[in-house]
Order: C-alpha cells, then sequence, then structure tokens
C-alpha cells in the first residue's frame, strides 16, 4: 500500500512538473509571436527617399549594388530593414526598402557596395574588381528627399574591400 501511494505521489509530481513546462512553453511561443507579428513593419520604421550617385576616382561606378543598413535600434531593439538599390551605368542609385523606391529608414546607416556589373560598358574594364565594399563613414537619412552622393577612392577600396568571390 505504502509503495502505490509513493507511486501515485511520484507521478502526481512528474504531471505537475510537466504542466508547470508546457504552460511556460506556451506563454514563450505567444510572445515570440507577438514580437514577430509586430517586428519590422513599416510603420515602426518611417522611410524617405534616397537617390545619389557613387563615383570611383571622381568619375560614375558603372554598375553594382548599395545597401543603406540602419544603425540605430528602435525601442524594442530592432534596427529595421536595409535599403537596396541598383547602381545604374551612370553610377546613379535610388533605394527601396519596403515598396518600389520608397526609399531607406531615416536615421544613421553602414552603407556597403556590392561589386560592379559584369555587364557594364567596355570604359569599366579598367576599374577594380571587388567583391563589396563598405564605406568607412556612416551616412545619415533625413525626412524628406536626400540625395546621398558616395565618393570613394581606388586606395579606399583596396584598403576597405573585399575581392570578388570566384566564378564556378
Amino acid at each position: 500500500m505504502v509503495e502505490s501511494i509513493a507511486g501515485a505521489s511520484s507521478s502526481l509530481h512528474s504531471n505537475a512538473l510537466h504542466q508547470r513546462l508546457m504552460n511556460n512553453l506556451s506563454f514563450f511561443l505567444a510572445v515570440a509571436a507577438l514580437i514577430v507579428a509586430s517586428g519590422c513593419s513599416e510603420g515602426d520604421f518611417p522611410v524617405a527617399p534616397v537617390t545619389g550617385v557613387v563615383t570611383l576616382d571622381g568619375a560614375p561606378l558603372p554598375g553594382g549594388q548599395i545597401r543603406f543598413a540602419p544603425v540605430n535600434a528602435n525601442q524594442a531593439g530592432l534596427t529595421g530593414k536595409a535599403g537596396f538599390g541598383v547602381i545604374g551605368s551612370d553610377g546613379a542609385y535610388e533605394l527601396a526598402t519596403f515598396g518600389e523606391n520608397d526609399g531607406a529608414i531615416i536615421g544613421k546607416h553602414w552603407v556597403t557596395i556590392y561589386g560592379h556589373n559584369p555587364r557594364a560598358p567596355k570604359e569599366s574594364a579598367s576599374l577594380p574588381k571587388f567583391g563589396k565594399f563598405t564605406v568607412p563613414a556612416q551616412q545619415e537619412v533625413k525626412e524628406g528627399d536626400n540625395k546621398i552622393d558616395i565618393a570613394i577612392t581606388t586606395d579606399e577600396l583596396r584598403k576597405f574591400g573585399t575581392p570578388p568571390k570566384p566564378k564556378d
């Protein structure tokens, strides 16, 4: 009789522990779902239009991509989504974050330029090849229209850039 009471007590304790763990897991999953649902929406991160020209040694960089990655976090500790743009043959770009050409999140950004376009005009063949280049100084996007020109030099590109990935 004593053994069956001890067994029942152990079983009750195990069930209570299991139930408590399941309750904690359910609570954690509910909180995680709320965080994800409220995540990086456009309303949490106001954007402003951003255009500009990327130059290398004073001449337009003919092709590539550009990314503006936000630095500052909001109250929830999120920085928001990066803005991306395609660099045209004239070095010009326009950023998009949540929608077509809507710009970038207002605030400071690290800017990264990804290698020039291999289909660029023949005169760009003399440009140094690179995988990506992070601009050494942060850029700031403010309310209203922003024209942010990025001027880089071959020396900076060699110092701060990464080589292109080999083709397979």
